[in-house]
């Protein structure tokens, strides 16, 4: 059954009185967004971390720039050259192979 209106809230519900020691404190309504100085500090170390996986991103793609260019070409260089270039013709398709290979034995 269902509590009457003239009930009173539930203890923790939006709009409910804080109980205790004298206290009259309202609990905040839900739909209440105000911030806490606390979320500027949140905010800062979430802006670093995304500046830091950023540039992670970059060296990473620089790392795969990197082996392309040694495993395809031959040549220790960061310039994009695409594997499709490549003088190695058909085995062009065994570089991958490897690689994979090389990575499965290393998670062994």
């Amino acid at each position: 059954m269902w509590p009457s209106r003239s009930a009173e809230p539930i203890s923790g519900a939006p709009g409910a009185r804080a109980k205790g020691a004298g206290t009259n404190r309202v609990v905040k309504e839900s739909g209440d967004f105000t911030a806490e100085f606390r979320l500027v500090g949140i905010s800062a170390i979430a802006v670093v971390i995304g500046a830091v996986c950023a540039v992670l991103a970059l060296v990473l793609l620089r790392l795969i720039e990197l082996f392309t260019n040694l495993f395809y070409f031959q040549e220790w260089s960061f310039h994009l050259h695409l594997p499709a270039s490549s003088t190695l013709g058909w085995l062009a398709v065994l570089v991958p192979v490897v690689g994979g290979l090389i990575v499965g034995l290393m998670a062994r």
